[in-house]
């Protein structure tokens, strides 16, 4: 086995790389918490809200997850159908939703007519579609613009963090 100048093992090119991914790694662990932690001093008021995603399509919910816990110390849900949402709002009763306005069988915008029945004084509400057009169906339907918003898909973080702190 060679060794090195100190009497050591050497390690393989194998090793080495695992040293570093792994370094790497610990790095990015160590960079999120940090960015968590400057979120969350930064945005208190986001400290333990609850959050409802509410789209048909999985991989959106995993983004938008994932962008909406790096803001700190929220509880963030999804739900995949209108039916599960329902279920989960009335486990969690959420401070916002994030709702996709073209969800399978339901209009997203009717859905939010049926939520602000169930809550008087109304749920905030952000609604997400790969189609703009929608923005002025929103505005059409009478919500309470203070509590609605439009987000056009695809999602960034820094849009996505302004909608919900204006929203909460």
């Amino acid at each position: 086995m060679e060794t090195n100048e100190q009497g050591k093992p050497k390690k393989s090119k194998q090793q080495k790389h695992n040293i570093i991914r792994v370094a790497k790694n610990v790095e990015s662990k160590f960079q999120q918490k940090i960015i968590n932690a400057l979120a969350e001093s930064a945005m208190p008021h986001l400290k333990q809200k609850n959050i409802l995603i509410v789209d048909d399509d999985v991989a959106f919910n995993v983004l938008a997850t994932h962008l909406l816990k790096d803001l700190g110390d929220v509880n963030v849900q999804s739900a995949s159908t209108p039916s599960i949402a329902v279920k989960k709002m009335f486990d969690m009763r959420p401070d916002l939703i994030i709702l996709d306005i073209m969800l399978d069988r339901v209009n997203g915008i009717q859905l939010a007519k049926a939520i602000n029945c169930l809550y008087e004084d109304g749920i905030p509400i952000v609604f997400v579609s790969a189609n703009h057009r929608y923005r002025n169906d929103i505005i059409l339907s009478n919500f309470d613009l203070r509590k609605v918003t439009f987000l056009p898909k695809p999602i960034d973080r820094k849009s996505l963090q302004m909608m919900v702190t204006k929203l909460l």
